[in-house]
Formats: structure tokens, C-alpha cells, sequence
């Protein structure tokens, strides 16, 4: 028999001291075994970082931690007919350790259902919110059942369940309150709905592939977007010269940032008949606070000017990425 650890007679500060150096997955193990072991663990204050959550064949949790390593909770919950799962209390979950070799952990809870181990890992380290994505076969499960366990993320992922309709659901029914990463190819024209674009997110992500440079998308897409960051292609450089007069004059007022990529660039097309002048020393600077992209190389990098003084810097990356940045801090005294 193997010796046991007395956690529970040692002194406070000296149980606390112990808990704090164990794994995550550790904590949450032990978290499980009663009400006083859930308390204690707690105690011991550790934060994850972000709790996601995947939909693909199979549901899972990953606890991402702001000290050590995070683990992930695999649900098995078993298909009975050929309609959509329900997403219901699993017969037991899996434990993974971030390591490759390690062995799954398979654990029973019979009370608890899929909400209750998502509650469980909320309250042991101490995190209220949770992103999701939908992956290859998500649409296995049933949407309604979903929304119920895992509404109001505050970011939503969508790659493509292999469902079109389904995926179309998701946008619809799933609104992120912070941000959302869309694929466009899913999508019918490659185009995001209009009741997607004009919510009010912090960020707002449509890609269709990193190396394409024949997707179009017309310019009502990007003026009726009304989220502060937004990181998208499909946009030539007559669509960002006619934005730019467009912002000049009072557009998109909610806007920060816009990072486009994949079109061959130049600064005399796009900012055809628009007044600007070149940032340099401090006010480069303050540019290069806000990129967007990181490790890009900015050359030349220009200011413009709204009509009622706002200042927004503008930046041409190797020729294939635009970097627009409303300059909020800006001071030219």
C-alpha cells in the first residue's frame, strides 16, 4: 500500500503552501473526492486563465492556467439513436495531462451533470467564462441542447462542423459577448451574415484562407461592421481608399483597428485623394503601440485625420498587410 500524504491535519498556511505547488490536474482530482476537499482546493486561490470548450465528436473542457500546466476534461456521453446527441450527463469523463504519454484518467461523478463539472471547474479556480468552438462534426449534437449548457461564451469559434445549415444555426443562435473567428468558407458567398457584422463585439475575426488573394467581398461588409477591432480579407485597394473617405466623414465610429491581408498594397492607391502626411520619431512611436500584427515591418507609415480631429495611423506590411489604427492617445503638441 502506498503511504498517504496527511493534507487535511496539517496547519493552515502549511496545507495552503502544499496545494499551491501541485499540478492543476492534481487539484482538480482531489476537488472531486468531497464537499470539504471542493473547499479546500478552492482555498488555495489558483486562476485559470480561460476555460475553452470544444464541440466536435466529442465535448471537451480545457483548463488553461495562469501558473503550471493546464489539463483537459474529455465528457463521454454515448449516442443511443441516429438524432443529434443530447448534450446530457456523461456515463464518466477523461482526464488528460498536457504530456503525450500520459495515461487518461477516467473518473465517475454519477450527480453531476455536464453543467455541474463545467460549475465545478468555474468555481475551484475561480473563472466565470468560457469560449467556444465548433470543430469537424459538431453538428452531431443537438444545437438547442448546447445553447442550453454552453450560451453566452464570450468568444465563439467557428470553423465548420461540416453542416452548413448547421453552422448557419450557430450564427444565429450562439452570440459571443466579447469577440468571434469565423471561416468564411462555410458561409454562403463567403460572406458573414449582416446580423453577425453589425453586433457590437471587441473583436471581430473572418478569414478564408491565408494564402488567397482572389477572394472579393463587396465594401458593405466592412461599413456595416460595427466591432472596435476587426481582421479580415477579401477588400481591394479601390474598397480601402472609398473606406477610408467613408471614416473620414463619419463611418464606423465604434472602430479601432483593421488589419487586412493578402492584397499587394500601395499607399498611393489606397490613400488616393486623401489628405496625409508621413508619422515620424514620437508619433511613429505611438503608432507602433497599437499594431495590430506583430513582428510585421512598417515602412512609411501615414496619418490621417477625421473630420472631427480624430487621428488614425496607417501602415503597409510587406506590401500584403494594411494596418488602420485609431490613434485614441495621440497628442501632437
Amino acid at each position: 500500500m502506498p503511504p498517504k500524504f496527511p493534507l487535511l491535519r496539517l496547519p493552515n498556511d502549511e496545507r495552503l503552501a502544499v496545494l499551491r505547488r501541485m499540478e492543476s490536474i492534481h487539484l482538480f482530482i482531489l476537488s472531486l473526492a468531497s464537499k470539504q476537499a471542493k473547499i479546500l482546493v478552492t482555498s488555495a486561490n489558483r486562476k485559470a486563465e480561460a476555460v475553452a470548450i470544444s464541440i466536435e465528436r466529442i465535448i471537451q473542457f480545457s483548463c488553461h492556467m495562469f501558473q503550471g500546466a493546464g489539463f483537459a476534461v474529455k465528457l463521454s456521453i454515448w449516442k443511443t439513436s441516429n438524432e443529434p446527441r443530447k448534450v446530457e450527463k456523461p456515463k464518466y469523463v477523461s482526464i488528460l495531462q498536457n504530456s503525450r504519454r500520459a495515461k487518461p484518467i477516467k473518473l465517475k461523478k454519477e450527480e453531476y451533470e455536464v453543467k455541474d463539472w463545467l460549475d465545478h471547474l468555474f468555481q475551484i479556480f475561480h473563472q466565470k467564462d468560457h469560449s467556444l468552438t465548433f470543430g469537424r462534426h459538431g453538428s452531431c449534437y443537438d444545437l438547442d441542447s448546447v445553447y442550453e449548457n454552453f450560451k453566452n461564451p464570450y468568444h465563439l469559434r467557428l470553423s465548420g462542423t461540416g453542416n452548413a445549415e448547421y453552422d448557419y444555426r450557430v450564427l444565429k443562435m450562439i452570440i459571443p459577448r466579447s469577440s468571434i473567428l469565423l471561416n468564411s468558407r462555410i458561409l454562403e458567398n463567403g460572406r458573414p451574415p449582416r446580423d453577425t457584422l453589425i453586433q457590437n463585439y471587441d473583436s471581430f475575426v473572418c478569414y478564408k484562407n491565408s494564402q488567397l488573394l482572389s477572394w472579393k467581398r463587396p465594401l458593405d461588409d466592412l461599413l456595416c461592421a460595427n466591432s472596435r477591432e476587426i481582421e479580415t480579407q477579401g477588400f481591394s485597394e479601390t474598397d480601402i481608399n472609398k473606406f477610408l473617405k467613408l471614416w473620414i466623414r463619419g463611418s464606423n465610429p465604434r472602430l479601432e483597428s483593421l488589419l487586412i491581408l493578402n492584397v499587394p498594397f500601395d499607399y498611393d492607391n489606397v490613400l488616393r485623394g486623401i489628405q496625409n502626411c508621413v508619422l515620424s520619431g514620437d508619433q511613429e512611436n505611438v503608432f507602433k503601440v497599437y499594431t495590430v500584427l506583430d513582428g510585421t515591418v512598417m515602412t512609411g507609415a501615414r496619418e490621417i485625420r477625421r473630420m472631427d480631429g480624430t487621428v488614425a495611423g496607417i501602415s503597409i506590411d510587406t506590401g500584403f498587410f494594411f494596418n488602420f489604427i485609431v490613434l485614441k492617445d495621440y497628442d501632437d503638441h
